[in-house]
């Protein structure tokens, strides 16, 4: 039985959807042609209101209207109210997918009296539109509003496209409020409900994760759409997914692919018919232009009105102008037309940072400083709402331009001020520790992945191979979920308080930052500070990356016979030469903290043979180090737990040693000979020194996927408690020191994650490390640090004489039993 005209308009309805709208055009041929055979005038118009939707994404707008304008005109002739009805109903949906708001706004009286008489999934249609255009025309309120009714709408008549796009985009508006948490808790919702190739829930989702600094992952989400689209050929959603392209490639700071995005846009026929975004893919391009010193070529593209977010961007674009060509006059004239709170983090920092050049550029520097700690505080409220260790690391990129010009206002000035603007920039998201919502859907998916990796009972992946990557990919998605449950504002460590902290422990601070590419060192006494050049960045990052690979063949070799010699004297001189660049012309001393910047994070500080015979602590920032420092030495009467993992011979002796070493001391020990995950929970929540000896794993793609080994499977760096009491926490396991250094030099890694958690101090390896000498260290260790010297001065006793023992580093501050 052949299909009627009705049955196969419903079916392209159906693939409009879900944007697949070739075939929508294919089935609406064959709707078309049922209905002419039937002399169905009712039919026909049906069908181009219908069709009307199709040619806008195959055809562009103005095909999209004349097509329109057809079926309303047809429906007048027929003098059919609820044809009409549906004409308008169309005109809006059109205006809305092409961000007309105004025409959306306008149509949407002669709709709202006759609502009743529209089947459920229109009533759901107008709403969402409506929704779009309060929120467009910015009323937020009347939006959600809307949206909530187009939900209930949808959830009572079982309309899932219709939910989906309610849920997708009351998810929007979390992201708008700056809640990006719940923004991508609702996306994964939208996305759940939906079709996987939903491009606009794709879209908005790589939005909220470029917001988030989530760059890597955003352009991977909208690189997978953009392939989709390939088969939906949907020129609209392509033209969007480019500029969003090109604005995470803006943020990353590749101008050269930023640009070629957003030309590519620009010239696009579907951007066009959107008038909107083909101005905002241009502003992109003049922006690029400016940064790089250029001529914009503003004059190509109408300036938007500056009250809205194009019309900022373009006002933006022209103090950038203003400032390049040498007229701070022009730039501060225009400055004051920018919205200081319009946009999302990126756009508001863009306004800091011009303010702040304005203000260099008028002689006023306290303004631009002013603006400098007014900057930092917006990235920490908005870092404030997430528990992601990851997201809250990851938006450090949306200040990459401010950090660097901070430094370069103050190079000329005093050490103490670059160390001022450097620190104010570092490690943000570990600055205070954070209390995460308990989700206990994130604790059953973390258990599962625990399962998979140790190969437990049904958990086998020889049937399916995919099943470990789609869980670590979920993990890591539900992650950056997570809500945080204190509100502590932000603080960063002064010179003055860092300098007395430094005067009352007898120790130097040198603090490493890049400036144009150029590394540099303050070295910060209680008497004062210097500064130092030390070359080019990525010299000292080459010798430091040789350094790594010869200390992990060390471990690796460096007890073979006959290599282990060669293994060892290649290290020392890999070590040297490290040394001869990042210690050059160092304060003498004998106790050192360590404020490394990117990959030297990693490096094997306590191997340079400048630091031998002291005690050193290597911290993320100053203010790590100073608050760490503060609140670890003098713990009294600590309760000690010691947790060993399968797989390790060494392991048992290494522990009773310890636990003897304890009791003499008068301790109370925990011991967990064979420790599960929930062993390390517990420690770490309830004993004040947690001693940890088991197989470790640094994953460099994902570093909160680095784990433990234990004996219900391998512990998650995501598995970490927050708020624990345990203040020191030792990681005798292989390389879990190590850690992936972003934007602001946020650190990635197991330890990072103890620190960021709240422990105080972490002693832990930065490569692998003999089973048999990691045992003779910790036992030397423990020895040391029950007698009551500092943990970094038990480190420094117990890896004497000793280049390979010299793996093991202490993080964040100080440590000491009173």
């Amino acid at each position: 039985m052949r299909a009627t005209s009705e049955e196969l308009r419903g079916q392209a309805v159906a693939a409009n959807g879900v944007g697949d709208y070739r075939r929508a055009r294919r089935l609406l041929a064959r709707a078309e042609a049922a209905a002419r055979a039937q002399h169905d005038l009712e039919g026909l118009t049906r069908v181009a209101i219908t069709g009307a939707l199709t040619a806008l994404e195959l055809d562009g707008r103005e095909a999209a209207e004349r097509t329109l304008q057809e079926a309303h005109e047809q429906a007048r002739s027929l003098a059919d109210p609820g044809l009409m009805l549906r004409c308008a109903v169309q005109r809006a949906a059109i205006a809305a997918r092409c961000r007309d708001w105004d025409e959306v706004a306008a149509v949407d009286p002669a709709i709202r009296p006759h609502l009743a008489d529209l089947r459920p999934f229109e009533q759901a249609a107008v709403h969402i539109n409506s929704a779009l255009a309060h929120i467009g025309l910015g009323d937020p309120e009347r939006g959600r509003a809307e949206l909530v009714l187009a939900r209930a709408v949808a959830a009572t008549h079982r309309l899932p496209l219709q939910e989906t796009k309610a849920t997708h985009n009351l998810a929007w508006l979390d992201y708008l409020d700056g809640d990006l948490p719940r923004a991508l808790v609702g996306l994964r919702a939208a996305h759940v409900l939906g079709s996987p190739d939903d491009s606009r829930v794709a879209i908005d989702l790589a939005q909220v994760l470029a917001e988030a600094g989530l760059i890597d992952e955003a352009e991977a989400t909208l690189t997978a759409a953009l392939t989709a689209l390939g088969r939906r050929r949907s020129a609209i959603d392509r033209g969007d997914i480019l500029i969003d392209l090109a604005q995470c490639e803006l943020v990353r700071g590749d101008l050269t692919a930023a640009r070629r995005h957003a030309r590519s846009a620009a010239l696009g026929p579907a951007v066009q018919d959107r008038r909107g975004r083909q101005v905002e893919a241009g502003l992109i391009v003049d922006l690029i232009d400016v940064i790089r010193g250029r001529h914009s070529t503003r004059g190509t593209f109408p300036v938007p009105a500056a009250g809205d977010a194009l019309g900022q961007l373009a006002l933006r674009v022209r103090v950038e102008q203003a400032l390049v060509d040498g007229d701070p006059t022009l730039a501060a004239r225009l400055v004051r037309g920018v919205e200081p709170r319009s946009g999302g983090l990126g756009p508001k920092l863009h306004t800091i940072l011009l303010r702040a050049r304005v203000a260099d550029a008028q002689g006023e520097p306290l303004q631009a400083e002013r603006m400098m700690r007014e900057g930092a505080r917006l990235l920490a409220g908005a870092r404030a709402a997430s528990g992601s260790l990851s997201l809250r690391a990851a938006m450090s990129v949306h200040a990459r331009r401010l950090a660097d010009y901070d430094l370069d206002r103050v190079q000329d000035r005093s050490p103490t001020r670059l160390f001022t603007a450097a620190e104010r920039w570092r490690a943000g998201s570990m600055r205070r520790p954070v209390e995460i919502v308990e989700d206990p859907e994130f604790s059953a998916l973390v258990g599962r992945l625990r399962q998979v990796r140790a190969g437990g009972p049904h958990t086998s992946t020889a049937d399916d191979p995919s099943l470990l990557p789609r869980l670590e990919a979920e993990v890591a998605r539900r992650s950056w979920e997570a809500l945080r449950a204190d509100t502590d504002g932000d603080v960063i460590a002064g010179h003055r308080a860092v300098a007395a902290e430094l005067a009352r422990t007898g120790t130097i601070l040198m603090s490493f930052h890049v400036r144009r590419r150029r590394l540099q060192r303050v070295d910060l006494t209680s008497d004062g500070a210097q500064l130092r050049d030390l070359g080019s960045v990525r010299s000292a990052l080459d010798l430091a990356a040789r350094a790594a690979a010869d200390v992990r063949d060390l471990g690796a070799m460096g007890r073979i016979p006959g290599i282990g010699e060669r293994v060892r004297a290649g290290t020392r001189a890999s070590v040297e030469r490290l040394d001869r660049v990042l210690l050059a012309g160092m304060p003498r001393g004998r106790a050192f903290a360590i404020v490394a910047t990117q990959a030297l994070l990693s490096a094997p500080w306590r191997m340079l043979p400048g630091l031998a015979g002291a005690g050193v602590v290597v911290s993320p920032s100053a203010t790590m180090w100073l608050q760490r420092s503060r609140a670890g030495p003098g713990v009294e009467d600590p309760v000690i737990a010691l947790i060993g993992g399968p797989g390790l011979g060494q392991a048992a002796r290494e522990l009773d040693v310890a636990r003897r070493v304890w009791r003499r001391a008068a301790h109370p020990v925990r011991l967990r000979r064979t420790g599960r995950s929930d062993h390390v929970t517990t420690s770490l929540r309830d004993a004040d020194l947690v001693h940890i000896c088991a197989h470790g794993r640094h994953d460099g793609q994902a570093p909160l996927m680095s784990s433990l080994l234990l004996a219900d499977g391998p512990f998650l760096a995501h598995e970490l408690p927050s708020r624990p009491r345990a203040s020191h926490v030792v990681l005798a396991a292989c390389a879990v020191g190590q850690a992936e250094v972003g934007v602001g030099d946020e650190p990635l890694g197991f330890a990072a994650a103890m620190l960021a958690r709240g422990v105080a101090s972490v002693v832990a390896p930065t490569a692998p490390v003999d089973d048999a000498l990691a045992e003779e260290v910790m036992v030397a260790y423990h020895r040391e640090l029950a007698t009551g010297e500092s943990a970094s001065t038990a480190l420094q006793r117990a890896t004497a004489d000793r280049l390979d023992a010299g793996v093991f580093c202490l993080y964040g501050g100080d440590w000491r039993v009173r």
